[in-house]
Parts: C-alpha cells; structure tokens; sequence
C-alpha cells in the first residue's frame, strides 16, 4: 500500500531523492532491472548498462561490431503523429526480440522489470499533456523466459502482436494503453485513416493504465475504447487476454475520445480474462499484487 495522502499514479512516477521506504517499495522505478531515463539505459543502481551487442556474437567494444556484423540495438528513437492528440510524438522504442536476446539478460533469473521515463520533450510540467513523449513496445511476439514488465509514466503503445508465442507472464503499465496493429507504419500516421487499414493482432499481457473521465456531454469511450486505436479497424479483430486495471486517469495523453473521421473505426473485440492470472503459481515481474484473505473454517481453541 501507499503511504496515506499518495495517488495511485505515484507508482508509475520516476524516481525522487529522499522518498520514504513505503513510496519505494511501490514505485515501479525502484523494482527495475533496466531504466531507460531520458534515452539513457541503466541499471536499478544507475551504472550504465550496455544492451548493445553484435548481430554473429562477435564481441562488441562500446562503439563497433567485429567486420560483417552489424551493431544490435534494443532501444531506438522515432517519431509519429498521434490524430487524437493532434500532435507529433517523439517514441522511445524498446525492440523485444532484441532485447531478449541481449547478453546483459543473462543474468535477470527470475524475469525483467524495464522502466521508463522520457521528459526530453516535455515543457515545463513533465507530468502534463504538454510531455510529447511515448514509450512503444515492437516486435513482442516472444518475450524473456519467465516473463516481462514494462512501465513508464508516459503513454505505453504496443505495436502488433504481444505476447503469442510460447506465452509467459506479461504487464504493461502506463499513463494511457494505446494498440497499433501489425500493420501500423509510421511513414502513414499523419495520413488519412484510408492509409491506416490495422491487420488482426493479438495481445497477452495484464494492463495497468489511466484513462479520462466520462462527464455529462463528454463520453471518454468507455472500457471497450480503453485500448486505444489510431487505425481503420474495420473488420478486423483485436485479440486481447489479460487483465486490465484504471487506478488513476491520464496525466499526458488527455486526448479527447473522438470516433470515426481520420481519429479511428472499431475492431472486433476478441476479448477475454487470461485465467491463468488465477494460477497463485504465475508472477508477472515487479506487478502489483493484489491479495484476498477469505474465511474457510474454524477450530476450537
């Protein structure tokens, strides 16, 4: 629990000098194997962490690869436009088939916890709609054995299929959950929804996001729209397993739901609980647990 007066949103928050024991232990910036903190990775103690390595296995020296082989780097850069914010984005991509296969993971046994945080484009509150800054997760389909959490306190996107193949304990945590399908290319993002045709993905992960308000004359579309979509999704289906918490409303990605037009058309939802979330076995990294003590029987004293 958070120490009485502290909002849910803290645990997403990155790191303050001087924080009380309680706030460390929920925020997800102190349960990280690797912080990604204004493009710069790191590890939980902050030394530099090298997640660069040589595509044939060649040792890589902090710049260059051994000749024919090429630098392999997890974390990228990009940027797209985002119509229900009606601005242009700068992303933080975290490549998951690379960085599973990064030797720096060798030595996470019991799964990986990745935070975070990106105010390099933020204005002068980081923590406002003014943060033009994302976090995306691509090329998922497999992740680390034993399973992967990724947090930020920026709006999370997760681009194509997550999660699909021989499937493991996942969660996502975020100021907003935001879907691209396979088909998603961002050299098509400021184009009309014609350009944007999403394909069928499917996503297995529990979600932790924010959300905003319904108030009177202003729908935020609802918990079918929570994911939510930048592409025709006309006929084709969104595939989700999981779990999905709204512990705070979003702090950046304040957007007003807007349907149809260039903003989005709806897929088929495909939508279910993951019961193996139910297993007291399956442990999703660094997630929040929830526990519930029940009454089964009585003994006499």
């Amino acid at each position: 629990p958070l120490p009485v007066g502290s909002q849910p949103e803290v645990m997403i928050q990155r790191r303050v000098t001087g924080e009380s024991a309680q706030i460390q232990t929920q925020k997800m910036d102190y349960k990280a194997n690797i912080r990604i903190i204004d493009g710069a990775v790191m590890t939980q103690g902050g030394s530099t962490l090298e997640l660069r390595y040589c595509s044939g296995g060649g040792a890589f020296n902090g710049t260059s690869c051994p000749g024919g082989q090429t630098v392999v780097n997890p974390v990228s850069s990009t940027t797209f436009y985002k119509y229900r914010n009606g601005k242009t984005v700068s992303s933080t991509d975290i490549d998951i088939n690379k960085l599973r296969n990064s030797p720096a993971l060798s030595s996470f046994t019991s799964g990986v916890v990745v935070y975070a945080s990106d105010r390099r484009n933020a204005g002068a509150n980081p923590l406002s709609s003014a943060n033009n800054n994302v976090v995306r997760l691509i090329n998922g389909s497999t992740l680390p054995v034993k399973g992967l959490t990724v947090a930020t306190e920026n709006p999370i996107y997760v681009k194509g299929n997550y999660n699909t193949v021989s499937k493991q304990p996942a969660g996502v945590i975020g100021d907003s959950f935001n879907v691209l399908s396979n088909n998603w290319a961002d050299a098509n993002s400021a184009s009309g929804i014609g350009s944007r045709t999403a394909s069928d993905t499917t996503i297995n992960t529990a979600v932790i996001a924010g959300n905003t308000n319904t108030s009177v004359g202003t729908y935020n579309g609802g918990f079918e729209n929570l994911p939510r979509f930048l592409e025709n999704w006309s006929g084709r289906t969104a595939t989700y397993s999981g779990s999905v918490i709204v512990l705070y409303n979003s702090k950046i990605a304040t957007g007003n739901w807007i349907y149809g037009g260039n903003y989005y058309t709806a897929p088929v939802r495909n939508w279910g609980f993951d019961t193996a979330l139910s297993g007291s076995s399956y442990s999703i990294p660094g997630f929040p647990d929830v526990y519930n003590i029940a009454k089964s029987s009585y003994e006499a004293a």
